[in-house]
């Protein structure tokens, strides 16, 4: 058992006497209580028995008021706080430490839930064997093991990608420098097709002149049958 006081009072909750608390749950009873009332009253009795030593009805009481359908989140996080505090105190360090997480998110400014968690967090610590690793700093550890692995994952995929977009523009690349090299062999072929051709065509117009030149020559010197008809 755990004997300390941390309990965060409300004064308007606390310094009604339990009878007003009684009479209001008999009327509630009588005449219908709406959710939000019937939560206030509980919450109310659950601090007084946390405030007079009775933790476990607290806890009972307290369990009550937050199960109240429409319960307010700043009602709803004091209850939490203070059921984290009884339940730590009837020594269940585990669920005072998740009641304490609890109210601690919703309200990061309230010293009675910050007080709990670093008590139930000693209680669970001192309670554990040898050897036996934290509970929440194995569930931190998992939380961040899966996280790296997470990010292992995406740097695996994006790896896996560039890889996959590298290969592609190689064989690009190569596809490219194929399809260049054919385009310039042809090109070349071309040409050397057209230079081929045209010394041909040089050739036979040189031949022509030639023959023509002859025929000219053996006109002039009288062979009439190599002069050019007229």
């Amino acid at each position: 058992m755990f004997a300390f006081q941390l309990t965060r009072v409300r004064p308007a909750l606390v310094s009604a006497p339990l009878r007003i608390l009684a009479v209001a749950a008999c009327g509630l009873a009588a005449i219908g209580a709406t959710p939000a009332l019937a939560q206030s009253v509980e919450l109310a009795a659950g601090q007084q028995a946390l405030n007079r030593g009775d933790n476990v009805e607290a806890v009972r009481l307290l369990t009550r008021a937050l199960g109240t359908p429409g319960i307010a989140p700043a009602d709803q996080e004091h209850a939490l706080a203070l059921r984290a505090q009884a339940s730590l105190a009837t020594g269940d360090a585990a669920d005072a430490l998740n009641d304490a997480r609890r109210a601690s998110l919703m309200d990061p400014n309230d010293d009675l839930a910050a007080g709990v968690r670093q008590k139930a967090q000693i209680a669970l610590i001192e309670r554990r064997p040898a050897g036996e690793p934290d509970p929440s700093q194995a569930a931190a550890a998992v939380g961040l093991n899966s996280k790296q692995q997470a990010q292992s994952a995406k740097f695996a995929a994006e790896n896996e990608a560039n890889a996959k977009a590298y290969q592609a523009a190689v064989v690009n690349y190569h596809q490219n420098e194929t399809q260049y090299q054919a385009d310039r062999k042809a090109e070349k072929d071309a040409y050397a097709a057209a230079q081929a051709d045209y010394q041909s065509k040089l050739k036979a117009a040189e031949a022509k002149r030639q023959a023509d030149l002859a025929a000219w020559n053996a006109c002039k010197k009288g062979d009439r049958s190599k002069c050019a008809p007229h």
